[in-house]
Formats: C-alpha cells, sequence, structure tokens
C-alpha cells in the first residue's frame, strides 16, 4: 500500500475531529469482512453479507481521550469506528473499545464521512500497545427505522504501527 493512502486517511481524521493527539497507521488485510442489510424484522444470520476489504487501518487518539479506528476501504474512503477510552482491564489479551459512533464512507464525491451516533458494538484491538497490535476485530450493529445493519470488520495488521503526532491545537483560521 502506497503511504500516501494513510495520509490521506489522516488527513480525513483531522477534518472530522478539530483536534487530536497522535494518529498510528499500519498496512491491514481485511478478510472474512463484511457488512449487511435487512429489514428490521429479518434474521440477519441468514442474510448475504457484502464483502468488505481494507488496504490499511488508522487509530487516532484524539484529545478528548476519544479513541478513533478508521479502515482504509479500496475506492470508498474510510469506515472508521468511534468510542471513549479503551477498556483495559476486563479482557487481558485485548484492548476492548466500546463503540459510540461510526463513520460512513462519504456520499456522492464527498469525501466527509458521514457520522451515526448512538450505535451498539465494539472493537477489539490485539496488543496492549497502539505501535504493537496485530489484529483488530470491529463490529456494530446499526438500527435507523424499518432497517438493521451490521458491520463486521476482521483485519490482521501487517508489520509495526507507525505513528504521526499531530498538534491539538486548533488550525489558525
Amino acid at each position: 500500500m502506497r503511504p500516501s493512502v494513510l495520509i490521506v486517511a489522516a488527513i480525513i481524521i483531522y477534518t472530522s475531529a478539530q483536534a487530536f493527539a497522535q494518529t498510528t497507521l499500519y498496512k491491514a488485510v481485511c478478510k472474512d469482512s463484511s457488512f449487511k442489510d435487512a429489514d428490521a424484522n429479518s434474521d440477519l444470520a441468514a442474510v448475504q453479507g457484502v464483502p468488505i476489504t481494507c488496504a490499511g487501518v488508522t487509530i487516532s487518539k484524539l484529545a478528548n481521550k476519544r479513541l478513533s479506528v478508521q479502515f482504509v476501504i479500496p475506492g470508498q474512503s474510510v469506515l472508521g469506528f468511534g468510542g471513549d477510552e479503551p477498556d483495559l482491564r476486563s479482557n487481558l489479551k485485548f484492548m476492548t473499545l466500546p463503540l459510540k459512533r461510526i463513520y460512513l464512507p462519504g456520499k456522492g464525491n464527498s469525501d466527509v464521512p458521514l457520522t451515526v451516533e448512538g450505535i451498539e458494538g465494539e472493537c477489539l484491538l490485539d496488543g496492549k500497545s497502539m505501535l504493537a497490535l496485530t489484529g483488530i476485530i470491529c463490529i456494530a450493529k446499526l438500527e435507523s427505522g424499518s432497517r438493521r445493519q451490521i458491520y463486521e470488520i476482521q483485519s490482521q495488521l501487517v508489520g509495526g504501527g507507525q505513528t504521526i503526532p499531530l498538534s491539538s491545537a486548533s488550525p489558525k483560521k
């Protein structure tokens, strides 16, 4: 994967969050990952999922202590998940991030992600350091009107993370 793709993802994160402390970039391969969409009365286990692939992952520790995990999806900008502080105690192997929001790829030609609040789910980060993760699994469920959607991403990270320290100061106008 080209470094420019990951830098673009970091820029997208910067525009969607006013200030943050650092972003860690990884090359990644997503396998057995999918998006399912069905009527609220349907059994999503029986629904054929649309496959999701990824080329990289960015993990941002925001200034407000929130954590953002964004997958670089070829041809679709990013698919991201966000939550408050990760839980480091309840699982000895994984950092667990209870999810509060999802960032969906922008509609049309827009690079601005659509943010949906109040979702259910979690991300499991395999490792105890942002620079030494080996995998990330995120599962999120959305309900809107008569529709239900599930996003399930299983990624294997390739190599160590590369951290980009970014200023937490607000951009000057």
